[in-house]
């Protein structure tokens, strides 16, 4: 039919199974727990997860308003039927925090601590885990409809900010919150 909810669904559950993966790894092979992959606290900071997914979605919001003040873009909502927008939307707020999570922990958490083993370069763990941030992303279609330079660019920088925040923070905690907000927005 013409619902896109069923793939979405697909492509999603690969990133709970990426992030049981990870958790293996770390158990088994590292002897670690995952919370020490991904957090210098005691425990993974949900609340700091909220307070980012809130803090995106109100900085979002915000330039949306500029944009439509001051820019006058062209937007448009083009939902299906309200059954399916709602449907759709309440998986989305399910599972996006769990795709964002997966990525944050793989290229944040385990990435960042394991290239952090050969160097103490911010700079090198920086680009290290944006640039393996970015190369998956460009199977999107996202580069091929906007512009690969633009989105490589943004992406890029995306991923730059996310690196920075962790290690400023000393957790992915705020990284997972804003990039969820960012994907749900």
């Amino acid at each position: 039919g013409d619902t896109f909810i069923p793939n979405y669904l697909l492509s999603n559950y690969g990133f709970i199974i990426g992030i049981i993966g990870i958790w293996i790894v770390v158990k088994l092979i590292h002897k670690k727990t995952l919370t020490q992959v991904v957090t210098g606290r005691g425990t993974f900071d949900y609340n700091r997860v909220l307070y980012a997914i809130l803090l995106g979605i109100l900085i979002s919001a915000f330039f949306l308003l500029l944009d439509r003040l001051f820019f006058h873009s062209e937007i448009t909502f083009r939902a299906p039927n309200p059954w399916e927008y709602v449907t759709f939307l309440l998986f989305a707020i399910v599972l996006t925090p769990y795709q964002a999570g997966f990525e944050e922990v793989l290229f944040r958490g385990y990435l960042i601590q394991g290239v952090s083993l050969l160097t103490r370069n911010r700079f090198i763990l920086v680009m290290t885990s944006s640039l393996l941030f970015m190369a998956p992303h460009l199977l999107n279609p996202e580069p091929y409809e906007y512009g690969f330079g633009p989105y490589v660019t943004t992406m890029l920088m995306f991923g730059v900010f996310l690196s920075l925040l962790t290690l400023l923070d000393g957790g992915i905690e705020l990284a997972v919150g804003y990039h969820a907000a960012n994907n749900l927005w």
